[in-house]
């Protein structure tokens, strides 16, 4: 693909749900941190807006921000988990744009393909993170662990407790093994759909 107007880019994303101001937003990322455009705009992924209205909720290393519909359901599921003894803790939640760049960016500075580097983490634009609903958990059978966000996680009693139970607060599984994004697996990602 040649190079892409930033009209044409901000066009396309408006056909994709975005507003005029969040696709610019969007577009000067892009710019910003040398990410391909391409990749945006050939992913069959879906594109999310960043949620405006966020609220604190405690992490694992301090606050982390969800979106204050999500919020009410985060805690009562975390509650549920506490009183049947599985201790579920936040370690991500929303991203902007711009944080999610910077995640590409160091990956790709530690000398990662874009191929490589999209097969885990998606494209500015494309992470659930975004909507400030979804959220990634560690537990204490993976805190220790250097690196806590770990395929490890679909062992422990954490996620067999969120396989069981968060469907009853409104929260998936986004990532399991085959996912339709092609994104590897992601058992600590659970993302908040809606109510049910």
């Amino acid at each position: 693909m040649g190079m892409i107007a930033e009209e044409s880019f901000v066009k396309a994303m408006a056909a994709r749900g975005l507003s005029h101001g969040q696709s610019q937003k969007l577009w000067d990322v892009y710019q910003r941190y040398e990410i391909p455009v391409s990749f945006l705009l050939d992913a069959d992924l879906p594109v999310f807006a960043m949620s405006q209205q966020l609220s604190r909720y405690q992490g694992t290393d301090g606050p982390v921000l969800v979106d204050v519909q999500c919020l009410e359901h985060l805690v009562a599921m975390v509650r549920a988990a506490e009183e049947d003894g599985i201790r579920l803790m936040a370690c991500s939640a929303y991203r902007s744009y711009e944080y999610q760049a910077q995640l590409v960016q160091a990956k790709r500075q530690r000398g990662e393909s874009w191929g490589q580097i999209f097969k885990l983490v998606a494209p500015p634009g494309c992470s659930e993170h975004h909507t400030g609903r979804a959220v990634d958990f560690v537990c204490p059978e993976t805190l220790e662990a250097a690196d806590p966000l770990t395929a490890n996680f679909a062992g422990t009693s954490a996620y067999r407790w969120l396989c069981a139970h968060a469907g009853a607060y409104g929260f998936a599984e986004s990532y399991p093994t085959g996912n339709r994004a092609g994104f590897l697996p992601e058992p600590w990602h659970w993302c908040w759909q809606s109510e049910r």
